[in-house]
């Protein structure tokens, strides 16, 4: 071996090697913007296409945004963190709602005023419902993001659209503020500012959000942990949503069980230690009931109707299988 040819033959493997991942990302970046042209939407007064998305590590989406009615064009850089992109809506006649996941799991939705072509907002998210108007987007999240799982504290925000961005401030302080825009309105320990971690009553969030059709009311399911009991919420909201009177009820989830169907023991084990009752779909049933779909057990049936929290302790709140 003539000297300086192992040197030589190292240098030409790291160069191809070098090319191979320089021609994968190349080829990456082209996919991505081809696809992206087919993606956008359209209203009378504006068309917005995306002409490149570019995921990890760039983060950069690029938007051509059309005045339809004085056809100028403007281009948009968002360099926000979509790892895809899921939905893409225009609202309120100006407004774009991009709702897409993050490349680490959860939800980012970014609004942009068309008019002048500008980020308003982006949320991080895990869980959103967007109301029947599109008006108002309730989202779950937890924070601070960067230290145990179990001081975290979680927390349901309402984001107004047609309010004024200077009202639409988060309670979270620091890098997290950005993207927690909206006002806290469960639960109750964190309505009004961010409390001390230790007097946290923390919930788990188990089912879908759901509006109401006139935007007052939302309902979900969740488990509060330190008394291990399910409870239905009804979150019943003032004209300018930025506050909400909480009732609560608590779902017995044994009362709707299959007897026949639980295991040895299985039913002792959920009266002393609790069970996560965790919906896949809740609907409504006329005004005063939801129907809630339970992720499979055989123990359980595959709709339950539950009747909300009423504001007369005296009235009958239970509820009933189908």
């Amino acid at each position: 071996m003539r000297p300086g040819s192992w040197i030589e033959g190292t240098v030409h493997t790291l160069i191809r090697i070098f090319m191979i991942l320089l021609l994968s990302i190349l080829a990456n970046s082209i996919h991505l913007a081809e696809t992206g042209f087919i993606q956008g939407v359209e209203s009378p007064q504006y068309s917005v296409i995306v002409k490149r998305h570019d995921g990890y590590p760039l983060y950069k989406l690029v938007l051509a945004i059309t005045n339809r009615k004085t056809e100028m064009v403007r281009d948009l850089i968002v360099e926000e963190r979509f790892e895809t992109i899921d939905q893409m809506m225009i609202v309120d006649i100006k407004e774009l709602i991009i709702v897409g996941k993050l490349p680490r799991g959860g939800d980012i939705i970014s609004i942009i005023d068309l008019a002048v072509s500008k980020l308003q907002d982006t949320i991080w998210a895990y869980g959103y419902c967007i109301s029947p108007s599109s008006r108002l987007i309730a989202y779950k999240t937890y924070y601070p993001p960067l230290i145990e799982p179990l001081y975290r504290k979680s927390a349901v925000r309402i984001l107004d659209l047609a309010a004024p961005r200077k009202k639409s401030q988060s309670n979270v302080r620091g890098a997290m503020a950005r993207v927690s825009p909206g006002t806290v309105v469960f639960p109750e320990s964190e309505v009004g500012g961010a409390k001390n971690l230790a007097d946290n009553v923390n919930y788990v969030y188990l089912s879908p959000f759901l509006w109401s059709e006139d935007e007052h009311r939302l309902v979900f399911v969740a488990f509060r942990k330190d008394v291990r009991t399910n409870y239905l919420i009804e979150l019943d909201f003032n004209e300018a949503h930025d506050s909400a009177e909480i009732q609560k009820e608590e779902v017995d989830v044994l009362r709707f069980s299959i007897a026949s169907k639980l295991l040895p023991g299985e039913k002792k084990q959920i009266e002393e230690s609790g069970y996560l009752f965790a919906i896949e779909r809740i609907k409504w049933q006329g005004k005063n009931e939801v129907i809630v779909t339970p992720y499979g057990q055989t123990w359980l049936p595959t709709e339950i109707i539950l009747t909300l929290p009423q504001k007369n302790p005296r009235e009958d709140r239970s509820g009933r299988e189908l």
